[in-house]
């Protein structure tokens, strides 16, 4: 990571703005049955991953006078649901470490925001579903507007708190499931 950001500083010059998209770990072993590599895996990729750039991108951020990091984290970091006990803890964990270095870097006009999708057309999701079709008449039934997340619409959420529209929010999440999690 070290390398990438100085890569990134050598070639732009700056970095105002970050998005850390990165996850694997969708395993429907509930938490009594996953192993220490699936813990570790997941952990490194979900957690370990977002801290390794939050680590490198705050510096390179505050040296241009502030900016805007975002955070990947889940509506599984809000919730948990069966099986999803080391992804749900990983992107729990995202939220605690978006809000503690939205402290941390305030007043360094730094701000730290998280996304908290739903599930997401990728091949992610289209392999858990092909392996079951069940998950996904279930899933569909407690989204509001019915459908998967599309790409573009969480790179919309993303853009805007990278924009000059979100200036005053750090700390937070929002929340692009569809409407998932409002029904008891």
């Amino acid at each position: 990571m070290e390398a990438l950001f100085a890569a990134i500083g050598e070639r732009y010059g700056r970095l105002n703005d970050a998005f850390n998209n990165a996850g694997t770990g969708v395993s429907l072993r509930r938490l009594a049955n996953a192993t220490m590599e699936e813990w570790t895996a997941v952990m490194n990729t979900n957690l370990r991953g977002t801290w390794l750039c939050m680590k490198y991108e705050i510096p390179m951020i505050r040296k241009e006078g502030g900016g805007s990091i975002v955070n990947n984290s889940s509506v599984m970091g809000l919730r948990c649901n069966d099986g999803l006990s080391l992804y749900s803890a990983s992107k729990h964990a995202i939220l605690g470490l978006t809000r503690a270095a939205a402290l941390e870097v305030a007043h360094r006009k730094v701000r730290v925001n998280a996304v908290c999708p739903g599930f997401v057309e990728t091949d992610m999701a289209r392999k858990i579903f092909d392996h079951n079709p069940e998950a996904k008449n279930a899933l569909l039934a407690s989204v509001p507007l019915g459908r998967l997340a599309k790409p573009e619409g969480i790179a919309g959420a993303v853009l805007m708190l990278c924009s000059d529209a979100a200036t005053f929010m750090t700390g937070k999440e929002i929340v692009i499931a569809g409407g998932q999690g409002i029904r008891p």
